[in-house]
């Protein structure tokens, strides 16, 4: 073996260098020219050709299988990736080295799946207008594979001759919809001649059904009467030829989540799609319109769909049935129809159209309204700005939406992302977008916690023709029990008590105001402070505590609309005048208050010494400065750096521009606005109409309070049937879980069917009925 490698060390003149790479105390490689040998124990254990990476490969998995070294050892010496290592190591574990060798191939490994077969079903499926996710289960192929095959289904020139099939240069026309199918436009859903030309016969004529559309979820079984084919609509709407897809209903049995239509003659009592009409006018063409796209929404809410992505959970066709088409958008077209309604910026005035609806529908609730700040926490990658989140206790990137609730506890107007340091700054824009809403010369009350609180700002308040109602902050005097009283009211069909004091505050230099002090059950005393002396004084405590309602209904939206949720990853560029808190003013706030707890604890220390000195040893304070020198001097270094720090703090400004804050070139961001803004005014909308509907459950349900909102949501999840019945869409609600919930539904539907709202962009109505036409009388 004059070629190989010696192990002690010693070579011959005649060979090549050679290269020594140590792995751990038990095993080394050593280099000779093209051969390289492993040692173990300083025994030889492997040889092999220093280029061959493979067998490079195979030394560094064997030496791990066999406990030779560690994983971390062997890529650190071997120069190998650590996850190779890994996939490596799993393969010779499982087949040896023909498996580990039989991992490395390239190419194929095996013939395609895609076979002729398979492709021309895969493309008769598509035109018949089944989505990719069913056609990729039923083809037993990846959905990215379907994509590729039927990506040009729609868009191709079929030759000439062929039945059904389209011309070089023709355009495209939609056949008309079978019988009482259509119901697009204002007096449709008269009977029609089918497509076919066979004469109505009456009633007793059989439908015409189209078996292209089938249930693709595979727990749910198919309806009686078939989808209407959309294809040529959805050709159409390829080419912008249509504005939106018709509207046609297909009545059917054993539909699913035809409950959420229940959430329907609220929201539209509500002039929510009125508004929203107003708001956008109308989107590109297309098959999904306007109407379309925020019914999605709103049927997302009441079946508690919190994102776009939830949509694949549930079948297409489920909710493809509620809006009067085939299927439902899918989630990237909802998004990019979502992100369309961003770019037209109509999110301000959709919301001062409801507010504006709202003020002259329900003028009561404009009495007290409660303005709060809703933190939304943010934990991605943008250098957004902070806030402080209270459910965490720390600042944090994040982002403050102002809500207005009403007195009746529900919300009224929503102001989306507002980067402001403090509801004190948020309030006054606040209210004169309020103003704006309400109209000149109406007077409301503005209901606020402690984080409003400003004695300038109440002055502001009441200068713009507003009232205000807030808990009392900073120091304020506790009054003894003898000056409270045992006061009843009853106010929204409750009668409530309190123990009060009425009286008279002064904040600062603006004498006046009315305190009205209330004591706590244990012990406590909190003060409220208005500039209403009309009230009694146990309605402003109750108007006062009623503020929780905003808190419990964040906790509930959070919770079932997912309110803190991201509807984009987008973000824009921010107001770079903004101030926000100095950092250095920050960073030396820190670097003294580490003086400060460093001084106490030598300070400590000092006066320990000072308490256990032995004056037999030390009998004048002279000897005890002096045995303490070092202390003292120690103490007087502390003093005189927190001295120095203490002015270079005062010379600094308070609040500085965002933008000295972000590194050199950085564009100050916040997260997108508009689209979140959209998406909290329809969860308001959607919220405003279940509790419509949970306020008619009182009078048929013993227990709303308690299990109100959950029966409402398993209604809204209950399945049945579509029938079009002489302009009317009759929807038929399977019973409920329990016989008292079926009762009480269908009390609900009694009150719906006494003023059955027209469905938009339709001449239909709704009706409900529970197993049968009992609540239609």
């Amino acid at each position: 073996m004059s070629n190989d490698c010696d192990p002690s060390g010693t070579a011959d003149s005649q060979k090549p260098e050679e290269i020594v790479v140590h792995i751990n105390k038990l095993a080394f490689l050593r280099t000779c020219g093209a051969g390289t040998i492993v040692f173990v124990n300083y025994h030889p254990w492997h040889r092999f050709t220093t280029d061959d990476a493979l067998d490079l490969r195979f030394v560094a998995a064997n030496l791990v299988c066999s406990g030779v070294a560690e994983p971390s050892e062997v890529v650190a010496a071997l120069k190998v990736s650590r996850a190779t290592l890994h996939r490596d190591r799993l393969r010779l574990e499982e087949g040896g080295l023909p498996a580990m060798v039989a991992g490395t191939a390239r190419g194929p490994k095996g013939p395609t799946k895609v076979t002729r077969n398979l492709r021309a079903e895969a493309r008769k499926l598509r035109r018949q207008g089944l989505g990719k996710c069913e056609i990729a289960r039923r083809v037993g192929l990846s959905e990215k594979t379907v994509r590729d095959i039927v990506k040009d289904v729609l868009l191709e020139k079929e030759r000439p001759g062929r039945q059904g099939e389209l011309l070089e240069g023709e355009v495209p026309v939609a056949p008309e919809a079978p019988e009482v199918l259509r119901a697009g436009t204002e007096g449709a859903g008269t009977p029609v001649a089918p497509e076919d030309g066979t004469p109505d016969e009456g009633p007793g004529a059989p439908r015409v059904e189209s078996k292209a559309f089938e249930p693709t979820h595979p727990h749910h079984a198919a309806p009686t009467a078939g989808n209407l084919d959309r294809s040529v609509e959805r050709v159409l709407a390829r080419f912008g030829l249509i504005e939106e897809a018709t509207v046609c209903f297909v009545p059917g049995q054993g539909l699913h989540f035809v409950g959420a239509l229940l959430l329907l003659p609220a929201l539209v009592d509500s002039g929510f799609f009125d508004a929203v009409e107003a708001a956008y006018g109308k989107l590109k063409n297309g098959f999904y319109g306007l109407r379309h796209t925020v019914m999605t929404l709103a049927l997302m809410g009441a079946l508690r769909l919190r994102r776009a992505e939830h949509l694949v959970h549930v079948p297409p066709e489920a909710i493809g049935r509620l809006l009067g088409l085939d299927r439902a958008p899918e989630v990237k077209t909802l998004r990019r129809r979502v992100a369309e309604l961003g770019t037209l910026g109509g999110a301000d005035r959709l919301m001062r159209r409801i507010g504006e609806d709202l003020a002259r529908s329900e003028p009561e609730v404009l009495a007290f309204l409660y303005v709060d700040g809703h933190v939304r926490p943010y934990s991605g990658k943008r250098p957004i700005a902070q806030a402080y989140v209270t459910q965490r206790h720390l600042a944090m990137p994040a982002t403050t939406d102002f809500w207005l609730h009403g007195a009746d506890g529900q919300p009224l107007l929503v102001v989306t992302g507002e980067v402001v340091p403090a509801l004190t700054k948020a309030l006054l824009p606040i209210l004169e977008a309020v103003r704006r809403v309400i109209g000149p010369g109406r007077r409301a009350t503005i209901v606020f916690d402690r984080g409003g609180w400003s004695p300038k700002l109440f002055r502001k308040i009441v200068a713009l023709g507003f009232d205000f109602l807030t808990y009392r902050k900073g120091k304020r005097p506790r009054y003894p029990e003898s000056d409270f009283s045992v006061q009843t009211l009853k106010l929204d069909g409750q009668e409530v008590s309190y123990r009060l004091r009425d009286g008279s505050c002064r904040l600062g230099r603006q004498p006046g105001y009315r305190c009205i002090a209330i004591l706590r059950t244990d012990g406590r005393q909190t003060q409220v402070v208005t500039n209403r002396r009309e009230l009694s004084a146990p309605e402003v405590a109750y108007r006062m505590f009623a503020r929780w309602r905003q808190e419990n209904f964040f906790k509930y939206a959070a919770e079932e609309f997912a309110l803190d949720a991201l509807d984009t990853y987008a973000t824009e560029p921010e107001d770079p005048t903004r101030t926000v808190p100095n950092p250095a003013r920050r960073e030396l706030d820190r670097k003294l208050r580490q003086l400060r707890e460093e001084e106490q604890a030598l300070l400590a220390r000092l006066g320990s010494a000072a308490d256990q000195n032995d004056e037999q040893v030390r009998p004048t304070l002279r000897g005890f400065k002096l045995a303490h020198a070092p202390l003292r001097d120690a103490v007087h270094a502390l003093q005189t750096r927190r001295t120095r720090l203490q002015e270079q703090r005062a010379q600094l400004p308070d609040r500085v521009p965002v933008a000295e804050t972000r590194p050199h070139g950085q564009v100050p961001e916040k997260l997108e606005v508009e689209r979140k803004h959209l998406m909290n005014i329809i969860k308001l909308a959607v919220y405003r109409a279940e509790t419509a509907l949970f306020t008619r459950l009182h009078p048929a349900y013993s227990r709303t309070a308690d299990e109100g909102r959950a029966l409402l949501r398993e209604a809204f999840h209950a399945s049945g049937s579509l029938e079009l019945t002489e302009g009317f869409l009759q929807v038929g609600l399977a019973p409920l879980s329990a016989p008292r919930r079926t009762e009480a539904l269908r009390a609900l539907c009694a009150h719906l069917n006494q003023k059955p709202v027209r469905i938009p962009g339709t001449s239909l109505r709704l009706k409900f009925t529970i197993g049968g036409p009992e609540c239609l009388n």
